[in-house]
């Protein structure tokens, strides 16, 4: 390292931040025989983002700027090659002002030089050159964050993750209509309490098990403790078995949710100890309920899918501000503590690679913040995401959620792999320091008796 320019501070010097020259998306590297190749295309065709310690310079993402300049019949746009949208790559880089050289020493030499090919300094660019130029002389502050590129700047609009430039909002909640999941229905918090398609102020079952809330004993919660296991070896002698209050359990036409005596056996359910079981004329009384022991092994809420039970289950990743799926994912299976994703037929390994990452989810703050070593390193907001374990939706009955495998700031999220691999690996880290992501095969587990709780699913 210490034979590259500034290598040798980086190497046994006083230390140094790759990101002092390398912020933003600006630089094109390039790897032969890999995704990043060159090959016969100016442009890679996977843009390179940098991995780095969450002090140093962090990378703002791809700038929107010049597709929100307007421009002149006569004019013409860099956006030709640095769109987004070419199958080859070339989104623009975004203009960081984090560094007083970047502007002067990287993109002005660029457009001076080298931009467009061919045609370096034509008058026909100036438009976007100047463009450019003026975010250059901008304070960090006054930069442009855009993540739906809709050229509404995200301090100022009501829908940050998707795309609305009229900025509409027919109840005047401050959330625009494209995102606001009680678009006639003031409701400021989005509060949605079964994570479906509408927010509580508009949804007449809020806990999604088809009661309504009307008649409903509890609107907010979807289950009620039905009974128990003994749990053998645990420091609790005994564990709560939940079940779902859209049951009818005494088959006499009213849901569990709106029934005061689920199993018709004389007793109101707030009085009863098995609220879905009736009395057994024979064996221990109250143990009718009793629905199997359980052992410690086996407590925590994913490993009721372990050795194959996931195939009747699916992850979702979401936003807590926002519970409309990021991404749903089909295929998965959990071996130890650990969760695997897998590629299916529908979703791309990178794909989901970029929901866990919620690379779409993340603004970078236009407040400047002190960094390692007293230089400027751009802060971000915090955006947690939420990764949940959930049943699959059947005729009659609804998809619920099961268990909730992680609540995170994305920002604690950390790639530590650069190989492609067939599989994700998704790993709480130490110290509850958020999640690692692993790019990896699965390794397929040594042969181990099914867990009690699979074995009853």
């Amino acid at each position: 390292m210490s034979q590259f320019a500034g290598g040798a501070e980086l190497d046994g010097g006083t230390g140094g931040e790759c990101t002092d020259c390398h912020t933003g998306e600006n630089p094109f590297i390039v790897h032969p025989g890999t995704a990043l190749s060159l090959g016969s295309v100016m442009m890679p065709n996977t843009w390179y983002k940098p991995l780095v310690h969450p002090s140093w310079l962090q990378n703002p993402g791809p700038s929107n700027l010049l597709a929100c300049v307007p421009l002149g019949a006569n004019d013409s746009s860099c956006l030709a090659c640095h769109s987004s949208g070419m199958a080859t790559g070339g989104r623009f880089p975004a203009v960081s002002t984090g560094l007083s050289t970047y502007c002067n020493l990287v993109l002005d030499k660029a457009m001076n030089l080298t931009m467009p090919p061919g045609q370096a300094g034509s008058p026909a660019y100036a438009t976007h050159r100047n463009a450019l130029k003026a975010a250059c002389a901008k304070p960090p502050s006054a930069a442009m964050n855009d993540l739906d590129l809709d050229c509404v700047e995200d301090g100022k609009d009501n829908c940050k993750w998707v795309s609305n430039p009229q900025q509409e909002d027919q109840d005047g909640d401050g959330v625009g209509n494209a995102c606001d999941n009680c678009i006639s229905v003031s409701n400021g918090d989005q509060l949605n309490t079964d994570g479906d398609s509408e927010g509580d102020a508009c949804d007449l079952d809020d806990d999604n098990d088809y009661c309504p809330d009307t008649t409903d004993d509890k609107p907010k919660k979807d289950s009620s403790v039905v009974g128990f296991r003994i749990a053998a070896n645990c420091p609790d002698t005994t564990a709560d078995v939940w079940g779902w209050d859209g049951e009818d359990s005494d088959g006499n036409g009213a849901r569990n949710c709106a029934d005061i005596d689920d199993d018709n056996d004389g007793t109101p359910d707030t009085s009863d100890k098995c609220p879905v079981d009736k009395p057994v004329q024979s064996g221990i009384p109250g143990f009718e309920c009793n629905k199997g022991a359980v052992s410690c092994p086996f407590q925590l809420p994913w490993d009721v899918c372990m050795f194959g039970g996931c195939n009747e289950l699916l992850i979702k990743i979401l936003s807590v501000i926002n519970p409309d799926p990021l991404m749903i994912i089909e295929k998965f299976r959990i071996i130890g503590t650990d969760i695997y994703l897998e590629a299916s037929a529908d979703q791309t390994i990178q794909q989901i690679e970029t929901a866990v990452l919620a690379q779409s989810q993340i603004a970078a703050t236009a407040a400047p913040a002190t960094g390692r070593s007293g230089r400027g390193a751009l802060s971000r907001s915090r955006t947690t995401m939420r990764m949940e374990i959930w049943s699959r939706d059947t005729p009659g009955k609804p998809g619920r959620r099961l268990a909730t495998i992680a609540e995170d700031d994305a920002r604690s999220v950390q790639l530590i792999s650069q190989q492609s691999a067939p599989a994700l690996k998704i790993t709480a880290a130490p110290r509850n320091r958020g999640l690692i992501v692993t790019r990896t095969t699965i390794q397929a587990p040594a042969l181990k008796p099914k867990s009690l709780a699979a074995q009853q699913k």
